[in-house]
């Protein structure tokens, strides 16, 4: 499910996807509503603060910011 975004992501900014997958595997395990106890939130794991400076909305959502 995730593939396609990953993917793509790594295509725009140039990076190898099996590190942006590899990171989404162990971060979440590729769930997109985890939470974690110290509140890091989606599959790859943002920081509230991190996902606002970042102008992400939504940590949750598999599309992000296009």
């Amino acid at each position: 499910m995730l593939e396609p975004f990953i993917v793509a992501s790594a295509q725009r900014y140039g990076i190898d996807a099996r590190l942006l997958w590899t990171l989404c595997f162990v971060e979440s395990r590729f769930k997109i509503d985890c939470v974690s106890p110290k509140g890091a939130r989606g599959p790859m794991q943002f920081m509230p603060e991190t996902a606002a400076v970042n102008g992400l909305a939504n940590p949750h959502e598999t599309q992000g910011k296009q």
